[in-house]
């Protein structure tokens, strides 16, 4: 079996919109100032918030690819440490 052409996904995959900029259709630019790590600290209630917490990262890793979001969950090493971040 081989393929011979330009290879093209197939129509019906749905295409993930991006967060874009309207000066230029591009995707932002994000940097970090030195000495920080995340975009974002994505902060909840632990006893219900941790679901809609990891919805609101994920959904927003999705419209800005570059993003740095952190969640308790995904990123914190010790609960004792959570002051260092």
């Amino acid at each position: 079996f081989s393929l011979i052409g330009p290879f093209a996904p197939p129509s019906h995959i749905a295409k993930v919109p991006t967060i874009r900029l309207v000066s230029d259709r591009q995707q932002p630019e994000l940097t970090l100032a030195r000495g920080h790590t995340w975009h974002l600290f994505n902060s909840h209630i632990w006893s219900t918030g941790q679901d809609a917490a990891a919805v609101i990262k994920k959904q927003l890793q999705l419209l800005i690819p570059d993003i740095k979001i952190f969640l308790d969950v995904d990123d914190l090493k010790s609960i004792g440490a959570l002051e260092e971040y």
